[in-house]
């Protein structure tokens, strides 16, 4: 029964807890700038300057300056080996890092891309 609590922590909690967390720093972080203009700043010039709307999809990806993400995921990461017993910490985390670092990154990229499968 355990495993289910494992499983459920990495295919489900870390996933979830992705897309929760990216969408509040998104949204009120990076836009709204919730945290000064220096975040902001940086995720203005990935809308403005490095994918303009006119120019949402080139032949390369360039640069998504994107360091505060990994900020942000190496702080939850902490506060769940805090909070919680590393055994879930760690199903939980790996499960986020994989989804976060697999999918939403590749995703991401793959959206700025011509062309590009996805």
């Amino acid at each position: 029964m355990e495993w289910l609590i494992y499983a459920l922590l990495f295919f489900v909690a870390g996933p979830f807890v992705v897309e929760f967390v990216g969408y509040i720093w998104h949204r009120w972080i990076e836009h709204k700038g919730l945290f000064g203009k220096v975040v902001a700043f940086r995720h203005y010039k990935h809308h403005e300057v490095e994918y303009p709307v006119n120019r949402l999809r080139t032949n390369e990806y360039r640069n998504a300056n994107s360091w505060t993400w990994y900020a942000v995921g190496l702080i939850v990461s902490v506060l769940a080996v805090i909070f919680v017993p590393w055994q879930y910490a760690l199903s939980f985390g790996a499960g986020a890092w994989i989804y976060a670092w697999g999918i939403v990154l590749n995703m991401h990229t793959a959206f700025h891309v011509k062309g590009h499968f996805l």
